[in-house]
């Protein structure tokens, strides 16, 4: 039992009196164990200074996005889908944002697309970067609260922004509640890394339940595709030209020659179609039959005009975008006409509050169904919006927090000070307990690969970055510990070279010693002294709260320092690698987890098998526990290629029993879609808040349980 003497008494009554058990039962598999319905998932966005001071939510961002849209009958509704972070949902016209991932098991989503007569419905295109089992068709009936899968495909679609969703409005029935007919254009060649490169136009007939293959026709192979509202014509579009098929997709005949680059048909403007190709804009007003050449001035005939998009407000309004990344060159200019397509003007961007910096990236957009200068868009990695028709775009980010952090370091003399490694987006760190967040722009622009992070105090700040550009040490890819003495402004490299763990650890009571992968600091981090091989340590994990202890490892042994780091001794043999481990500071015991669903007590020194539910879902990462009820803990499971429908699981019984705290379609968890893909998990050593980051899911917190 740990000292209480210096406890307040909100401490002291959270901290309960029990003993320690050992269970030995089986356990179920983790997609049957019950929900644990006080999860309540709260995100921890990237949120600036300016952001909080201006009553602005935040949001990193930091994901490849890949498609957006709005509702047709509701203009609240937009959805945004990623590269790998999922997909997110506005319900405030794309002014906020939060995940909408339930029942989505690929980790990407693109092709987005409700349908025209009843938003409730909505069908998406789950991709990842390979040709996973998970990807697929999805969809949902209740608005994006949960989703279902309709057709298994291993496609990638890892890069692939086509609209190749088409809803036939045409085939409208009132007693369905929606459009039975929608039609799928499969990738073919983009991004396809192992995936399929036949030509696959499918049908369904019933609302997208079933599915049927219609046409193997090549020369459509990868088309963009949109349905005529009345007719219910489908036009294709892609390098070999613009078509329609009159008969359902069965066969496809040439309407205008030449590259398709972009392709639009608007839901209330039936008989028009518009193409972009390299010279000009081309809007037909019959079907396809014939088309007039519209562009007069600014049009980027040298660049190449994609994506574009007409306002169903008003068909004067018009955007592209001038999508040179396609071609190979880090340009993507968004453009705007008011006037048809007959003159154009670059759009401007104004993102200057965004977390991170802007990058180059293919665009998408979206205009809202009722208001002509409502448009949304994408701004390097997050969401832009625009509300004078796109003449110019803001950021709009606010709930997309899809940061691929690597690490959370909570300061152990100081919860308000936390860091969090990037593997994208180089870090970040708060000096205020989260309230607001600073970007560590270590590398002067666009970079990532930092693993380790500490915030020593609010002038000093450590980073372990994986350093490609040379900046800090040769360049090659190593783990250099680098250093800011003014507050995250500028940064220098200590020269320790890490080839181990990176997670880096303080001292209780002793804020100038610090520890990570055999090194230790006794001033902040300026200078380092390696660990001895033979007697030292290798990692470090975690910590006795009342700094009575640190334990880490060396090799295959669990060790021991009583003394600030200085010496190390054995506490136990782990037996396999060990991912992670937790001090219960109540009881006096450690939690490890170890590689392969492992999970193991130890109680006096003695090893006590902890049994962990099993099945599919369980990829383990990450352990914490509670700092007031040592029973209380936390697994955490990330697939990496596909969601983890068991991310977090809790048991508040020492193991006997376990709650899944992941929200699927079944568990009744409730809240928000958060915690998901846990990589890495520790909880506040104040509050016993549990903090979660994951894959590239951002950081989400949830309350200890009652």
């Amino acid at each position: 039992m740990a000292d209480t003497t210096d406890e307040s008494p909100e401490e002291t009554t959270m901290r309960k009196e029990t003993r320690v058990p050992t269970p030995k039962v089986d356990q179920p598999d983790a997609a049957e164990i019950p929900g644990a319905k006080d999860a309540d998932w709260t995100a921890v966005p990237m949120t600036t200074k300016y952001q909080y001071d201006n009553g602005i939510q935040g949001g990193e961002g930091c994901q490849w996005m890949l498609y957006i849209t709005y509702a047709n009958t509701d203009g609240n509704i937009a959805y945004a889908g990623s590269d790998v972070a999922g997909m997110y949902r506005s319900e405030d016209g794309g002014v906020t944002w939060e995940p909408c991932t339930v029942g989505i098991r690929s980790s990407a989503a693109t092709g987005i697309e409700v349908d025209p007569t009843n938003a409730d419905r909505v069908l998406i295109v789950g991709c990842n970067s390979g040709p996973f089992d998970e990807n697929g068709l999805y969809l949902s009936t209740d608005g994006g609260d949960t989703f279902h899968r309709t057709i298994q495909m291993n496609i990638v679609g890892h890069r692939d922004f086509r609209p190749q969703i088409a809803w036939d409005m045409s085939s409208y029935d009132e007693s369905f509640g929606g459009c039975k007919v929608v039609y799928w254009s499969r990738e073919t060649e983009i991004y396809n890394n192992g995936g399929y490169k036949e030509t696959a136009l499918y049908r369904s007939d019933d609302g997208v339940e079933n599915w049927e293959l219609i046409s193997t026709d090549e020369k459509i192979g990868g088309a963009m595709i949109f349905c005529d509202p009345v007719s219910g014509d489908l036009y294709a579009g892609n390098e070999n030209g613009t078509f329609v098929s009159r008969d359902g997709g069965k066969s496809f005949e040439l309407i205008l020659e030449g590259e398709c680059l972009s392709l639009d048909v608007v839901y209330n403007n039936p008989g028009y179609v518009y193409v972009t190709k390299q010279d000009a804009l081309y809007i037909s007003s019959d079907g396809g039959k014939s088309f007039d050449k519209m562009s007069e001035s600014g049009y980027p005939s040298s660049g190449n005009p994609s994506h574009i998009r007409v306002s169903p407000a008003d068909h004067d309004y018009i955007v592209l975008q001038n999508d040179m990344m396609s071609r190979g060159q880090y340009l993507s200019d968004t453009y705007f006409s008011h006037d048809g397509g007959k003159t154009w003007k670059k759009s401007g961007r104004h993102d200057e509050i965004s977390f991170i910096p802007y990058n180059q990236r293919q665009g998408n957009l979206a205009w809202h169904p009722t208001d002509r200068n409502i448009c949304l868009s994408f701004g390097g990695d997050y969401i832009l919006r625009s509300t004078d028709g796109g003449e110019n775009f803001e950021w709009s980010n606010s709930g997309f927090n899809g940061g691929c952090f690597t690490r959370i370091a909570v300061n152990v003399n100081n919860p308000d000070l936390i860091a969090l490694g990037n593997q994208d987006y180089s870090g970040a760190f708060t000096t205020d307990g989260g309230k607001t967040w600073k970007y560590t722009n270590f590398y002067e622009g666009w970079g990532g690969y930092s693993y380790g992070a500490y915030v020593v105090d609010e002038r000093t700040i450590i980073f372990v970055c994986r350093d490609f550009s040379g900046k800090y040490g040769s360049g090659e890819g190593v783990d250099v510990i680098i250093r800011s003495t003014d507050g995250g402004e500028t940064w220098k490299s200590t020269g320790v070279v890490l080839d181990g763990s990176l997670n880096i650890l303080g001292v209780v009571g002793e804020e100038n010693v610090l520890l990570v992968g055999g090194w230790r600091s006794e001033d902040k981090g300026e200078t380092w002294t390696k660990s001895d091989e033979k007697e030292g340590f290798d990692a470090v994990l975690t910590y006795a709260s009342d700094g009575s202890a640190v334990f880490g490892l060396r090799g295959s042994w669990i060790v021991k320092s009583t003394d600030k780091g200085l010496t190390w001794e054995k506490y136990g043999r782990a037996g396999v690698n060990v991912l992670d481990m937790a001090y219960d500071n109540q009881n006096d015991t450690l939690w490890v987890l170890g590689e392969g669903g492992y999970l193991f007590r130890f109680i006096d020194g003695e090893r006590v098998n902890i049994k962990l539910p099993t099945g599919g879902e369980m990829r383990t990462r990450t352990i914490a526990c509670d700092p007031f009820d040592g029973n209380i803990i936390y697994v955490g499971n990330a697939l990496n290629i596909a969601k983890s429908e068991a991310s977090v699981i809790r048991s508040t019984d020492g193991g006997a029993t376990w709650e899944n705290m992941t929200k699927t379609a079944a568990d009744g968890v409730t809240g928000m879609d958060g915690g998901v893909e846990a990589s890495f998990m520790r909880t506040d050593p104040e509050t016993g808040d549990l903090y979660v980051i994951g894959g590239c899911r951002g950081m989400w917190k949830t309350k200890r349980p009652e």
